[in-house]
């Protein structure tokens, strides 16, 4: 059946209706999507406020715990604004608020140094510097209870910690001069009682020394001039006396113009004087000895001379006002006199060398003469010595001299003609002997002998 007009009127008004409401399901559709987007983002940015609002609070009053609850906030907001910068920042605070109180956990323990050196590193973090700086005046005030109990070194102890940045530095570095001077001038008064005490007994020289190393402290010059007084009355008592080397070890101790303005002089002509009289009484009983005894004797007393009243090359000098040329650098004992030649020769060379200066090889014939040979081989050399033996009799052993053959010092095992070696001649090793062949290369030296007969 056709359509009339009047239903298609109707049919276009239903369709327009159907419109109406489809496009209005729509709408109200994308309504409640942007409401919730909106609602998401309000939710955000309040969390973002909320935990800006814990992290300035936790900062200011010292929360370990909101700081926490912060970081982990700004963690879920990952890219939110300034987030990440944040994470960072309650980080290096959680870390700083950690350090000041582990520094303050120190300082109620006793350990200031430690936690001064925290405290430093933090700078002005929550007062940190004027907390450091409270440690190092309660050191400075320590220190100076404990000087006035006297324990000065626990004082210095405790100011050498104070550092040159610290207000306190500089008077702790002026109160530790005054305790090192006070400290100073407590030992050397010390010293000088102790000086004074041995002046006051009577012990001159010790007395000299101490009131010397106080370098004029209080009245030491005054006693030194006294203890001058005294030796130079000392020393010509010992020259009456005779006893020429204590008075001349006297005079040299006031031989000073320093410490002795008023009897240096006389300290000076005094010692000249008793030196000259030392020297002609020597010479006097030496003649003297020398007509009765020989040269033997006369060597043994020129031997025991005061070298420093009668110096080795005066003595040589006079020696040889009777006929006896000692070599330069030869050692006296007992009546000889030895010598020592650093020069390679075999045995019969040295023996001849020897002869050619009017001596012999050494012969050793007491343990004594043996010690003095030990102490002249000062450099420890392989040196022949004067004794040997004949090629067809192995066990028998003579001096150059013809003196008896009464002592030996042979080494362990020796004399021992190694392996049939033909070993004749005798030597030092430095020190114990040794038998080699007279040509052996082995030896460095040898030792010559003059002995003292009329």
């Amino acid at each position: 059946m056709p359509v009339s007009k009047t239903n298609n009127r109707k049919w276009a008004a239903a369709i327009v209706i159907a419109d109406f409401f489809l496009m209005g399901g729509a709408l109200a559709t994308g309504i409640v999507k942007y409401n919730g987007v909106r609602n998401t983002h309000i939710e955000i940015e309040q969390k973002y406020n909320r935990a800006i609002t814990i992290f300035e609070s936790a900062k200011e009053y010292m929360d370990i715990d909101r700081l926490i609850e912060a970081e982990d906030m700004f963690t879920e907001l990952d890219t939110y604004l300034e987030s990440r910068h944040y994470v960072e920042e309650v980080k290096v605070e959680r870390e700083n608020l950690q350090k000041f109180l582990e520094a303050e956990r120190l300082l109620e323990a006793g350990k200031e140094k430690e936690a001064a050196g925290i405290f430093h590193q933090l700078g002005n973090y929550h007062g940190a510097d004027e907390k450091e700086e409270s440690i190092y005046g309660d050191y400075y005030d320590k220190a100076v209870a404990f000087e006035e109990s006297n324990e000065s070194e626990t004082a210095v102890e405790l100011l050498s910690r104070i550092p040159e940045y610290s207000q306190y530095y500089d008077p702790a570095q002026k109160k530790i001069r005054e305790i090192q001077n006070l400290k100073k001038e407590a030992a050397l008064d010390e010293q000088y009682q102790e000086a004074e005490k041995h002046y006051t007994d009577g012990h001159l020289e010790l007395a000299q020394q101490e009131f010397m190393a106080l370098e004029g402290y209080r009245e030491s010059e005054k006693y030194l001039n006294l203890i001058g007084e005294q030796m130079l009355s000392a020393a010509k008592e010992y020259r009456e006396k005779g006893y020429h080397s204590d008075c001349k070890r006297l005079l040299e101790k006031i031989d000073t113009k320093q410490e002795y303005p008023d009897d240096y002089g006389a300290a000076v002509t005094l010692l000249a004087e008793i030196t000259q009289e030392y020297r002609d009484i020597v010479n006097n009983k030496a003649r003297s000895i020398y007509d009765q005894s020989g040269y033997g004797a006369l060597a043994d007393y020129m031997n025991m001379v005061d070298t420093d009243l009668y110096p080795k090359n005066m003595v040589d000098e006079f020696m040889r006002q009777f006929g006896m040329e000692i070599p330069d650098g030869a050692s006296v004992y007992n009546g000889h006199m030895y010598m020592i030649y650093n020069i390679e020769m075999s045995w019969q060379q040295a023996q001849e060398y020897c002869e050619s200066k009017k001596g012999h090889l050494v012969t050793i014939t007491d343990a004594a003469e043996q010690e003095f040979i030990e102490k002249l081989n000062k450099d420890n050399r392989k040196l022949w010595i004067g004794g040997y033996r004949h090629d067809d009799d192995p066990y028998t052993w003579y001096w150059v001299t013809g003196e008896p053959w009464n002592y030996s010092h042979w080494g362990d095992g020796e004399p021992n003609n190694y392996s049939g070696s033909n070993e004749t001649r005798a030597s030092v090793w430095p020190e114990y002997w040794n038998d080699l062949k007279e040509n052996s290369s082995e030896q460095s030296g040898f030792i010559c002998e003059w002995d003292y007969v009329k």
